[in-house]
């Protein structure tokens, strides 16, 4: 099976929508789920819906009572692996991410990646895959996030590569878990690119340089920092949230410069009211983001949040917590990064935050 839509050599759909002159999707399709309170525990086998006030989607606004009605749910198949299904997401083509969750009992660089994902008949179906430091299987928090291609006002790409040609964007491989991303369009690097690694192997994948045109140098690691090359999946929206849905308060951040002394990077941040978020690094690998007034007033449903190291370092970068509920509308976001020994190490990075 294969990463819906926007695949680069499986399934159905093209990559890149919205600007002039793109292929017509439609409105947008979304959707986010959180494995909390000890989910990812759950006894193999059984079927559970997530927790119901950690996870949206486009469903929820269906008339069709059969889909807004519905949950996402999950199903732990073994250690660390979990069969996730978000509901009325199967007519668009899209990209799936899956990354650790808030973890707060885990300062150590362990990580969630997609072993595999499809469409099953209305849904979206993520297969995820999770790894303590040593790359063995282990039961961690979760997040699974789907964003389908869709009609908008700034173009958006999502598109995979497993290694055998392409769809909608173009894939080259220019050596060993090193890719480059193009696509036609009218896109101006402004946006964020989020990316997923795709395999039963653990992998991080990260982008190293992005150039107007559209061009996403890609590199992905094994755990001990070396190139390797593995499946991935990936999603660039620019000027709107990565959800490609306007309606819907959203924000991403580029950090870069001087790791050590974090820069936001005004020309590649966005959020939907305006606001540009402080930005403090804590200590070695430790960053601390504050937004004043993106976060969900109403605290539930919560949000949803993916990170993303970035730069030519084997880096990964992960979320420890994020909290838009103690004091609404505002969001704090604590992240750690790694070196790949698993050593904490400053890092450049960039987030993505999506609610209803």
């Amino acid at each position: 099976m294969g990463i819906p839509g926007g695949v680069v050599s499986v399934g159905s759909g093209g990559g890149v929508s919205g600007g002039s002159g793109s292929t017509a999707f439609g409105p947008p399709v979304w959707g986010y789920a959180s494995s909390r309170e000890f989910e990812y525990e759950q006894a193999v086998g059984q079927q559970i819906d997530l927790h119901q006030q950690w996870q949206y989607g486009t469903w929820r606004r269906s008339s069709d009572p059969a889909v807004s009605g519905r949950y996402a749910t999950m199903v732990r198949t073994g250690t660390g692996r979990y069969t996730v299904r978000l509901p009325g997401m199967g007519t668009a083509a899209g990209a799936m991410h899956a990354t650790l969750s808030a973890g707060w009992g885990y300062q150590q660089a362990v990580s969630c990646q997609l072993a595999d994902a499809w469409r099953d008949g209305l849904d979206q179906v993520a297969d995820v895959a999770c790894f303590d430091q040593a790359g063995i299987p282990k039961n961690l928090p979760f997040i699974v996030v789907f964003v389908g291609a869709s009609d908008g006002p700034t173009p958006m790409l999502t598109t995979r590569y497993d290694g055998t040609g392409g769809t909608g964007a173009t894939v080259s491989r220019i050596g060993t878990g090193r890719y480059t991303v193009s696509a036609t369009g009218p896109f101006n690097a402004r946006g964020v690119a989020d990316i997923t690694a795709v395999g039963a192997a653990p992998a991080c994948c990260r982008p190293t340089n992005t150039t107007a045109g559209l061009q996403i140098a890609v590199a992905c690691d094994a755990q001990n920092g070396a190139p390797v090359d593995t499946g991935w999946a990936l999603s660039y929206t620019e000027l709107v949230g990565p959800h490609h849905d306007p309606s819907a308060p959203a924000a991403y951040l580029t950090v870069g410069g001087d790791p050590a002394s974090p820069t936001v990077l005004t020309d590649r941040s966005w959020s939907s009211n305006g606001e540009t978020p402080t930005v403090a690094r804590t200590g070695v690998g430790v960053y601390d983001i504050s937004y004043q007034q993106i976060g969900n007033p109403a605290v539930y449903p919560a949000d949803g949040l993916m990170v993303t190291a970035t730069g030519s370092a084997p880096r990964y970068c992960r979320n420890w917590a994020w909290n838009s509920y103690s004091f609404p509308p505002k969001l704090r976001i604590l992240l750690y990064c790694f070196d790949a020994t698993g050593q904490p190490a400053d890092s450049t990075f960039t987030i993505a935050y999506l609610r209803k």
